[in-house]
């Protein structure tokens, strides 16, 4: 009778789960599967100009040697990737408030990037009083694209979105 009231309290987490992942693949270059933002950690307080740790593995869904990742930080929570890998942030001018770069992240440690620098690791909060941006929640986001995917969409280039959200002091 336990394990019967356990696994209908963990029934709504499941389902919401399940109704993101669905949302998250409707289009047919964004896929569910992403990888993991290891660092910076969940609310992390950064000032401006403060170095914080990055590290991100990749799902590597596509079976490739290497995904390209680029990095992001927005003032409103992302749940979408348009068709160039860029974020989308459904209209808000602001939303956008920097993007780190682009890079290739090797599936294998050992390896290295044969064209593209690997990830840094370390990045640094930019000081964003100049856009009139206060203090607050921003949302750091990996955005990992796998090329020359075979996929029921017909598409062979895919997005898939991590992200956490941090506070800028």
């Amino acid at each position: 009778m336990k394990l019967t009231s356990i696994a209908y309290s963990l029934l709504p987490v499941a389902l919401a789960s399940a109704t993101t992942m669905v949302d998250l693949s409707s289009r047919g270059d964004q896929v569910f599967f992403r990888g993991n933002i290891t660092a910076p950690r969940v609310d992390l307080l950064l000032p401006p100009r403060r170095t914080f740790d990055f590290t991100y593995r990749p799902s590597n869904w596509c079976g490739n040697a290497y995904s390209g990742v680029s990095a992001w930080i927005t003032r409103t929570s992302v749940v979408s990737v348009n068709s160039t890998g860029g974020i989308d942030t459904g209209g808000d001018s602001f939303g956008v408030l920097w993007k780190y770069g682009d890079w290739l992240q090797p599936y294998n440690p050992v390896l290295n990037p044969p064209t593209a620098g690997a990830p840094p690791a370390t990045l640094s909060m930019p000081d964003f009083t100049s856009l009139g941006i206060v203090p607050g929640t921003v949302y750091f986001h990996v955005v990992e694209t796998a090329e020359n995917c075979v996929n029921p969409w017909g598409g062979s280039t895919q997005y898939g979105l991590a992200s956490v959200r941090l506070i800028n002091t």
